[in-house]
């Protein structure tokens, strides 16, 4: 059963329209394990990978066509908000040895966690193990490959402090 929620999820719930669906795409996340709070918005189009390894806080809001790589475990704090198109990952290969091809060496997972009141630019990409800490802003289009202290704006690639919040 939960093989066919995975299914429904990723090829037709994600990318129909409307606040009915919307209900029913979070009804399933949850029968997958997702722990979400009740007025979690999950913008068409967002894939979301390991969803019983994800949690969302309330007033949480994640925009279009975002990917949450949970598989590693994700937790997205209190009224943070998370730009279209970023990518969110907790996973990603091995790559240390040069005798074997990349392909064979298998993955890591990391957790990641993005704290409450952030917010996150449109299309920014997040690598696996990363911390945003609460009241942070990160600027649109950034690489964050590092843990980001609270209240403080980075932006870039890689992402760097650009001032105190």
């Amino acid at each position: 059963m939960n093989r066919f929620l995975t299914v429904i999820d990723l090829y037709v719930l994600r990318l129909l329209p409307g606040k009915m669906v919307h209900k029913f795409r979070l009804g399933v996340l949850r029968k997958l394990g997702a722990k979400l709070a009740g007025d979690v918005v999950i913008g068409r189009g967002t894939t979301i990978l390991g969803p019983s390894y994800l949690r969302i806080d309330k007033g949480a809001s994640i925009a279009r066509d975002s990917v949450l790589d949970a598989r590693g475990g994700l937790e997205i704090g209190e009224n943070a908000l998370i730009g279209f198109e970023t990518v969110i990952l907790t996973s990603t290969h091995n790559f240390q040895s040069k005798s074997i091809p990349i392909v064979q060496q298998g993955m890591y997972v990391l957790s990641s966690k993005v704290g409450s009141n952030v917010w996150i630019g449109a299309r920014s990409f997040l690598m696996p193990g990363v911390e945003i800490g609460d009241d942070t802003i990160v600027g649109a289009m950034s690489l964050v490959n590092k843990n980001l202290e609270c209240a403080s704006i980075f932006a870039g690639v890689p992402a760097k402090k650009i001032r105190d919040r």
